[in-house]
């Protein structure tokens, strides 16, 4: 994307290829793989994250005690509430695209135990795009990209906001 090095991975098979792979990986190691059993709440030991509570699809819920949580559930671009909450824009103006079900349960469950969060008012890439136009219209980039004013805690500015085209700039300078 933009001046970040022309390349881009692409899995031999795709992606159900990549999950094949990780899935018998897992199996060797051990895991326990839960389908359709989503997390709803963390457990909380003091201040840390002990475990989570996971919901099974006939509603039974069931505890999982766990010694570290990685919450990857992505962001929020298919909930109404949070997109019309946290973001300048309105949901019923934009469409999301890229994988569905991007509810925002990880953020809300980290939210609820106290975990900050920065950037809620931007729509992760592919997040969504104004109805009528497509991916690429600058309206649409402007409204999955921005905000474009980086400042830090004290108010003052400390990059050249074009480095949001380039995931390793970024990701550098957010560190």
């Amino acid at each position: 994307l933009g001046s970040s090095p022309q390349t881009w991975h692409v899995f031999e098979g795709l992606g159900s290829n990549a999950m094949k792979t990780l899935h018998e990986k897992a199996l060797e190691l051990g895991v326990k793989v839960m389908t359709e059993t989503p997390g709803k709440e963390l457990i909380m030991d003091g201040d840390r994250i002990a475990g989570i509570i996971a919901e099974k699809k006939d509603g039974t819920k069931i505890k999982i005690n766990a010694n570290a949580v990685i919450l990857a559930t992505g962001g929020f671009a298919d909930n109404k509430e949070m997109i019309n909450m946290y973001t300048p824009h309105n949901y019923d103006n934009i469409e999301a695209i890229g994988s569905p079900q991007r509810t925002g349960d990880g953020i809300r469950m980290g939210m609820e135990v106290g975990a900050d969060v920065v950037g809620m008012s931007a729509i992760m890439m592919c997040g969504g795009v104004l109805k009528g136009l497509g991916v690429n219209s600058e309206l649409s980039v402007a409204a999955g990209r921005s905000p474009f004013l980086w400042v830090n805690e004290h108010g003052k500015r400390f990059a050249d906001e074009s480095i949001v085209f380039n995931f390793s700039f970024s990701g550098n300078a957010m560190s």
